[in-house]
């Protein structure tokens, strides 16, 4: 097992199915990754998570008007531009 790894990963890592070992190899860096902002969360309670690519701030912005401000919302955004 991978120090650090998630049993998920170690598992896959494990199996022997080369192209499930594989994968797991390429997801485990953006696992581990995920689990450190996970963890640095301020409050992990009910967390409401948006997810937006590139050329969608604008929508999330505007989603964010209906959503009441005691929610704990997290977002996520993947693939933006350094203007966005």
């Amino acid at each position: 097992m991978l120090r650090n790894s998630h049993p998920a990963v170690a598992s896959a890592l494990a199996a022997s199915d080369p192209h499930d070992a594989a994968t797991a190899r390429v997801e485990q860096p953006h696992l581990l990754e995920f689990q450190a902002f996970y963890e640095r969360l301020a409050d992990r309670r009910d967390v409401f998570y948006m997810f937006f690519t590139s050329g969608l701030l604008h929508w999330t912005l505007s989603s964010l008007r209906f959503v009441p401000p005691e929610v704990n919302v997290v977002l996520i955004g993947a693939n933006l531009i350094p203007e966005e």
